[in-house]
């Protein structure tokens, strides 16, 4: 399964920042490629998916830009601003069913 992204991203942060869960979000192991340019990674299921199976991709907070701007904040945030304000760290969760 691959993931695409619109930048390039911290390479080491991606391997150890993506994760693949079974529908019920617990762990299932997978190898994570980064593709040359680190704007794209592939996620490598140990076990065969199930076709109809749903998974999901949680991406850990602390995955960052090259500038450090994550999916909970900005790099250069105004603390001051109520909409700058750091958000609580929580996993993003992506869907995915198995359709082949």
């Amino acid at each position: 399964m691959g993931v695409a992204f619109d930048r390039p991203l911290d390479h080491a942060l991606l391997r150890r920042c993506l994760r693949l869960l079974d529908g019920d979000g617990a762990p299932l192991p997978a190898a994570i490629e980064v593709a040359p340019g680190e704007a794209a990674a592939s996620l490598r299921p140990a076990v065969p998916w199930a076709r109809g199976g749903r998974y999901r991709v949680a991406i850990d907070p602390r995955l960052e830009d090259l500038a450090g701007n994550s999916l909970h904040r900005v790099f250069d945030r105004d603390l001051e601003r109520p909409e700058d304000a750091p958000v609580p760290p929580e996993d993003h969760v992506v869907d995915v069913v198995c359709d082949w």
